[in-house]
């Protein structure tokens, strides 16, 4: 199974909201779980989101806190019960695609722009500096 994708990030407070801020894109942290780590507020972090945690916008499963990005699709790797998309995700040079493991029946192609939903309840932010996690305890 593939690994857990990292991004580096700044987490920022904006209009009430806890954001991840990567440079390429901004995602939301629900509240509910943004109340569990205020101290991440202004630190450099690292964002990870696991392959199983990336998400097709057709086939997102019902009841998660999902954030949308856009990206750009590298390969995809049929493996029958499942695909292996790896997706652009920044215009910098050296920044390693994300693999997401997507419903077989998504239709990602090679070089088109491709949306896909985290889920956030799954997310885990880590001290840039430490590499601890930063995700407490959850209701």
């Amino acid at each position: 199974s593939p690994a857990m994708n990292f991004r580096r990030a700044t987490v920022k407070q904006e209009n009430g909201d806890m954001l991840v801020d990567t440079g390429d894109f901004q995602i939301v942290i629900p509240p509910s779980h943004a109340k569990h780590f205020p101290e991440a507020v202004g630190k450099d972090v690292l964002f990870g989101i696991r392959p199983e945690d990336i998400h097709d916008p057709q086939y997102v499963p019902p009841g998660i806190h999902g954030a949308t990005v856009m990206t750009k699709v590298d390969v995809v790797e049929e493996m029958g019960n499942e695909k292996l998309v790896y997706l652009e995700d920044s215009k910098r040079e050296g920044i390693v695609p994300l693999v997401a493991r997507l419903d077989p029946r998504s239709k990602p192609v090679i070089g088109q722009e491709f949306q896909v939903v985290y889920n956030m309840d799954n997310a885990h932010l880590f001290d840039a500096a430490t590499e601890r996690t930063l995700r407490a305890d959850r209701d």
